[in-house]
């Protein structure tokens, strides 16, 4: 009984470690059109902006 309420708890603290590495993913990238329908995305001239022209200068 106390390794299926362990195993339950270890399974559920994953999934929502999980499901905040996925919500920080989005709302730190700011592209795509989920992420911004949902207002999950970076406010514009945000941290997103920054890296974007970041990553632009360094392709170039």
């Amino acid at each position: 009984m106390l390794a299926i309420l362990v195993a339950a708890l270890v399974l559920t603290a994953g999934s929502l470690l999980l499901a905040l590495l996925v919500w920080l993913g989005l709302r730190l990238a700011g592209r795509g059109r989920a992420a911004g329908a949902a207002g999950l995305g970076a406010p514009p001239g945000g941290y997103g902006d920054r890296l974007s022209a970041l990553l632009e200068r360094a392709v170039r």
